[in-house]
């Protein structure tokens, strides 16, 4: 009896060190968890972003006509945005940048024409003094870093026929229009 005991702890023994021995493979749970992220900074000079480039301004003077009859001639200036988006993996949600101005003189007409970061559209966008409302700039945004990226910023008359309304006191100084720009969910 004390034969079959023995062999029975011996083939227990043997039969545990198989059940816990190593295999040539093994796996590993890694958890990874992604922040989401909307940063969107406009600037009117190409470069490093910094908290005082909230204050860049871009302006424009329009040169007077001296012929009767002639209107205002459109006047373009560049500026840029940087922007970081990231969206839910396998999703179908997108991000877009919009923008909105407070107000415009008198036939005044603002366009804004934006470069698409890689992978968006971007779309050409007006406003004038009827129509302030927000629009979007550049939709289908993804997963993206981008820099200075450019923007087109061309202020003029609203038609050919309409003089735009002069700023200030008799024209001599600038009145401010306010973009505001903002980085959201496609809806």
């Amino acid at each position: 009896m004390n034969k079959k005991s023995l062999l029975l702890v011996i083939a227990s023994l043997l039969a545990s060190n198989l059940a816990f021995a190593d295999t040539a493979g093994d796996t590993q749970t890694v958890s990874v968890t992604v922040p989401s992220v909307k940063l969107l900074d406009i600037k009117a000079a190409s470069g490093t972003s910094t908290a005082a480039d909230e204050a860049d301004a871009l302006s424009f003077t329009l040169t007077a006509p001296t012929i009767a009859g002639d209107n205002f001639a459109s006047s373009t200036t560049g500026g840029f945005y940087d922007v970081t988006s990231n969206v839910a993996s396998g999703g179908s949600t997108t991000r877009k940048i919009t923008v909105a101005a407070d107000t415009l003189g008198a036939g005044w007409k603002l366009t804004l024409t934006p470069t698409a970061v890689s992978g968006a559209t971007a779309n050409t966008i007006s406003f004038t003094s009827s129509d302030v409302a927000s629009k979007d700039l550049v939709t289908a945004i993804g997963n993206i870093a981008a820099k200075d990226t450019a923007i087109s910023y061309t202020f003029g008359p609203e038609t050919a026929s309409i003089v735009p309304s002069y700023t200030g006191v008799a024209g001599l100084t600038a009145e401010d229009i306010t973009l505001t720009y903002t980085l959201s969910d496609d809806s």
